[in-house]
């Protein structure tokens, strides 16, 4: 494989065990003896669930682009279909003098 995938599937492995790090993380320590205001426990808490949060939105960035695609390949097609420019070149017509 080329340098970029193998860069790419990196990047999603780390983003991956990110997000399984944080849920892990999370249910382990939802239920813990909260110290008070500065809870250190808590602070993490709220880090991890702010990483799962701003993670979540790439797969809809990605995906964007390829709908956008898509609709732009469907009103070229309708395009094509239903708006023809009718010459007497493209009819093949012979002309008679």
């Amino acid at each position: 494989m080329k340098k970029s995938k193998w860069l790419a599937i990196l990047v999603a492995i780390i983003m991956l065990a990110g997000i399984i790090g944080s849920l892990c993380f999370i249910i382990e320590y939802a239920h813990h003896d909260c110290c008070g205001e500065d809870c250190a426990i808590c602070m993490e808490i709220e880090q991890a669930a702010q990483l799962i949060s701003s993670l979540k939105i790439i797969p809809v960035l990605m995906v964007l682009p390829v709908i956008l695609c898509a609709i732009a390949q469907i009103k070229k097609s309708v395009e094509e279909c239903f708006i023809s420019y009718d010459t007497l070149i493209s009819l093949k017509v012979e002309l008679l003098d």
